[in-house]
């Protein structure tokens, strides 16, 4: 939760290598809902975000990325994250504006999408955060010499 401790690029590529690995392992799917928790971000969080590289994530999420949004929902939020919003809502496709759910209860989540696959410290039933964490953890392990090697070989030349 503490802002000195966040690094949004390294933020961003961890969330993308987990999502290569799924796609590895389980191949493509029919459509995905991505759930983010807002809890704790501050104005803090808001200064360490690098735009250059948030517009790069949405415009490769909406354009390149192979998989199909049913739907984008913020749970816990707060007034720091309309803000954040506000600051990437010019670049966003229309498309995903309306795929786009703020919700400040799990209530108003529960008619988007089951509540009980959420982490038990969330309001769900679907096992501890530290679970999910080690879970994901132990994929990225099996997968470290496929991430190194990507790293290493896979470049783009965006002149």
């Amino acid at each position: 939760m503490d802002p000195s401790h966040f690094f949004f690029n390294e933020a961003i590529s961890t969330g993308l290598m987990i999502y290569e690995e799924y796609l590895w392992t389980r191949g493509s799917m029919k459509g995905m809902i991505w759930v983010a928790d807002a809890t704790g971000i501050t104005t803090g969080h808001v200064g360490r975000i690098n735009l250059p590289s948030l517009k790069k994530l949405i415009y490769y999420v909406q354009d390149a990325l192979p998989i199909r949004l049913k739907g984008i929902h913020i749970i816990n939020t707060s007034p720091i994250v309309e803000v954040i919003y506000n600051m990437v809502k010019p670049f966003i496709s229309a498309e995903f504006i309306n795929l786009t759910h703020f919700h400040t209860s799990l209530q108003s989540a529960s008619e988007y999408f089951p509540i009980e696959l959420l982490p038990n410290e969330r309001g769900g039933k679907a096992g501890s955060i530290q679970e999910f964490i080690d879970a994901n953890y132990k994929r990225m392990e099996n997968c470290r010499k496929w991430f190194l090697e990507d790293e290493k070989n896979n470049r783009v030349n965006e002149s």
